[in-house]
């Protein structure tokens, strides 16, 4: 009875028929019903549970219902913390640090270029249109306009089957370099909130010394003086700590990380404190040290993506990014009080700002991919993935409000431009492919190829030829096939560092092949595979490459729609391979005319149930068993790694 007396009674939260605060349990479960009935509404769109959080949020808020339901304003904040920091823990632990391995140079570049780009013309728009008054306000307006959704990429990458694909690996490494541009920035963020707040409580502490009416504009311009000498200040300070907090979580885990997480790992619940442990106590330690909590959470995610718990940690406390995620969304939605008059005022600026980043900047931004070497799909997946503003854009939107950089109107335009966006843009992703094949003649430009290698195309004989579109590892077989028989092999593909690694190590051993044979070179070890910068999905390569008079064809793009190839290839009598990993679409090709559908798994299958055939005989000695297979694997292997060209084809399957 005790227990639930007096002061115990409204600690807890409970409501009692004399008054008191209502408990956090009604509220948010009334509007998580509200939510997962919006769901059920969008899931037909496959539209994330991200756009339809933050607009409950936002219904809740401007009707009010938290007031009505007295959910108190300081545990909607510390929900939006709480949020945050476990968001970009999970961010940093997701980073796919791997995907940098061959293509960080362009991912880097696309990833700068969107940031510059944003940051330009929406700074110029906040300035030019009056959304924005100070030069502080500007910047940051453009800066968290300029980070699309790393979580809607990865799900649209996902669904669509294209993680492996060209575009796919750009558009991972590129999100890794935005995480961490963005981590900096939020630091920075922080750095004018730690400002702002020691300036007001110094101005405070004066102002009791006397009054207001003594305060002259002199004192007022020195009042400003000590305000740009403390922010300077400030900022030097989180670029230093940021600085330090790197190579103290490196050597952590360099050390120190991998050994805690081997005991924390051994059940969830261990794992379970192991993580917030991690997470929290070196978000708190940052705060104590005058630093942003959300740079440090993501940050120690970043050094826990190196552990070899990373699949254990993600499988069994991913439950925990999840509540992050739809708490940040759904009480930022609510914390903004949207109403009425506000809604129509600004509406249309956000419409605006959606316009431009959403459409006018993915066009604009295919020049880019002219500069860079790519070719019109590659480029327009890029440009139409990164398409919106995403959880990173408003969590730092977030804290410039609450570090007065933003004031309400700017942070409301900002809000809903994020929302628009993000359900416009995803909209805009699900039908890239349909959208591409309507667009394409705009991209013509980008499909043209350069004089020199138009000059190299030539020498290749397009009669009888064998054809691979992309390339895995069942391709580098049939082009090792066709090597023993001294023929050379086609291979149409997009990404520019095989290219230029096949084109390098091709050797030409079949002279009638391409033509004159000036670029055989048979004092090295070399390929067989002509490499042609082209996309392997398009028809008017596969016209260009006369792929209906070649001997076989073989279609080495897995999870793509095989349809349109089947289609053109109809009236040729070439056969024609499609690599496939399912059972269902192996049905599908064969109803489609193609000649062989090659099931890698099944025929792996295959060829241990022939091993085992051959190495266990009547006549076999267990201490033989496989010893013969297992020095020619790795004979095969050395081989390889002592090998450039094999080493780094090797590398790119």
């Amino acid at each position: 009875e005790s227990i639930f007396s007096g002061h115990a009674v409204r600690a807890m939260g409970w409501r009692r028929s004399g008054g008191g605060e209502a408990p956090v349990v009604y509220p948010v479960g009334m509007f998580m019903l509200m939510l997962a009935f919006i769901v059920l509404l969008t899931r037909s769109l496959r539209l994330p549970a991200i756009p339809p959080a933050l607009l409950v949020g936002v219904i809740a808020g401007a009707a009010e219902l938290d007031k009505k339901m007295m959910l108190e304003s300081s545990v909607i904040a510390a929900l939006i913390e709480l949020g945050v920091v476990l968001l970009l823990f999970f961010a940093g632990l997701s980073t796919d640090y791997t995907s940098l391995a061959h293509h960080y140079t362009i991912s880097f570049w696309f990833a700068l270029m969107q940031i510059v780009a944003r940051t330009a013309v929406l700074a110029a728009i906040a300035a030019g249109s009056g959304l924005s008054k100070t030069t502080e306000a500007v910047i940051f307006f453009g800066l968290t306009c300029s980070f699309s959704s790393t979580i809607m990429t990865f799900q649209n990458l996902q669904m669509r089957g294209e993680m492996r694909t060209l575009h796919g690996k750009i558009l991972r490494g590129s999100c890794v370099f935005k995480e961490l541009i963005s981590s900096f920035i939020i630091a920075l963020i922080f750095a004018f909130f730690q400002a702002r707040t020691t300036f007001h409580s110094t101005a405070s502490v004066r102002g009791l010394r006397r009054s207001d009416s003594n305060v002259t504009s002199a004192e007022n311009v020195v009042n400003g003086s000590h305000y740009s000498d403390k922010l300077g200040v400030e900022i030097g300070k989180a670029i230093g700590i940021y600085v330090l907090v790197c190579l103290i979580l490196y050597a952590i885990q360099r050390f120190v990380l991998e050994r805690v997480f081997k005991f924390f790992a051994k059940d969830s619940e261990l794992l379970f404190i192991g993580v917030m442990a991690y997470d929290l106590g070196v978000g708190a330690l940052g705060f104590l040290a005058g630093f942003s909590p959300m740079t440090c959470s993501f940050l120690a995610g970043l050094s826990a993506a190196f552990l070899k718990q990373r699949v254990r940690i993600d499988n069994k406390v991913s439950s925990l990014k999840d509540f992050g995620m739809i708490t940040f969304y759904f009480m930022l939605g609510i914390y903004v009080q949207l109403d009425a008059s506000s809604f129509g005022r600004l509406v249309p600026w956000s419409i605006i700002i959606c316009f431009i980043v959403t459409i006018v900047l993915p066009v604009l931004f295919w020049v880019f991919g002219v500069m860079m070497g790519l070719k019109g799909r590659t480029t327009f997946m890029i440009c139409n993935t990164f398409n919106s503003m995403g959880e990173t854009s408003l969590i730092m939107q977030n804290l410039a409000y609450h570090a007065d950089i933003f004031d309400r109107d700017q942070y409301i335009v900002l809000l809903l431009s994020s929302l628009f966006s993000m359900v416009l843009g995803w909209i805009l992703q699900m039908y890239q492919v349909e959208i591409y094949n309507r667009v394409q003649f705009l991209l013509v430009a980008l499909e043209d190829i350069s004089v020199s290698e138009a000059e190299r195309e030539t020498k290749f004989s397009y009669k009888d030829h064998i054809v691979l579109l992309g390339f895995n590892e069942s391709g580098l077989e049939i082009a090792n096939h066709f090597l023993a028989k001294k023929r050379d092999v086609l291979m149409l593909d997009l990404d520019p560092s095989l290219h230029r690694t096949m084109l390098t190590s091709f050797c030409g051993v079949d002279e009638s092949s391409h033509g004159d044979g000036e670029t055989r070179t048979q004092d090295r070890i070399g390929s067989n595979i002509f490499p042609v910068y082209a996309d392997p999905e398009s028809e008017l390569a596969w016209r260009r490459y006369r792929l209906r008079s070649a001997s076989l064809v073989v279609c080495c793009t897995i999870d793509r729609d095989p349809k349109p190839l089947c289609e053109f290839m109809r009236a040729s009598k070439a056969i024609l391979m499609v690599v496939t990993n399912s059972n269902e679409e192996a049905k599908v090709l064969y109803d489609l005319g193609v000649s062989y559908a090659i099931q890698q798994e099944y025929l792996a299958a295959l060829e241990v149930g022939i091993m085992l055939k051959d190495e266990y005989t009547a006549d076999s000695q267990a201490e033989s068993l496989f010893a013969k297979r297992r020095t020619v694997h790795l004979e095969e292997l050395k081989e390889e790694h002592d090998s450039y060209v094999r080493r780094r084809i090797g590398e790119f399957i």
